[in-house]
C-alpha cells in the first residue's frame, strides 16, 4: 500500500521532525522503516520481471548506494522527462493507496 508521507497515516508511522526532513522514499516492513536507495532496492525485489534483480546492489554500503540515489533524484526530471500534469490514477491502483 502506499500513502503520501504528509498523510496522517504517515504520522502514524514516522514522528514530525522525521517526516520533515524527509525528501525520499520511505517503506515501512515488518516492523523497519527504510530510506531512500534500501527502501528502493526492498521495493525493486517485490516488482514483477527482472527488476528484482536490483536487489543484488544491496550489498554496496549505503553511503554509496545513496550518494548514486541522489544524483539519480536530483536528475530524473532531465533525464527521463516531467509531465506538466498529474495523471489520474486508474481504480486499481487507488485501491493501492491508505
Amino acid at each position: 500500500k502506499l500513502a503520501p508521507l504528509q498523510s496522517e497515516i504517515a504520522t502514524d508511522y514516522l514522528d514530525e521532525e522525521r517526516i520533515s526532513k524527509l525528501d525520499s522514499i520511505v517503506l515501512y516492513e515488518e516492523g523497519k522503516i527504510y530510506e531512500k536507495s534500501t527502501a528502493a532496492l526492498r521495493i525493486a525485489k517485490k516488482l514483477n520481471g527482472a527488476w528484482f534483480l536490483l536487489y543484488a546492489f544491496i550489498i554496496i554500503p549505503p553511503v554509496i548506494r545513496n550518494f548514486i540515489y541522489n544524483i539519480i533524484a536530483r536528475n530524473r526530471y532531465k533525464w527521463f522527462g516531467e509531465r506538466e500534469t498529474c495523471r489520474m490514477p486508474s481504480q486499481d491502483i487507488q485501491d493501492r493507496f491508505l
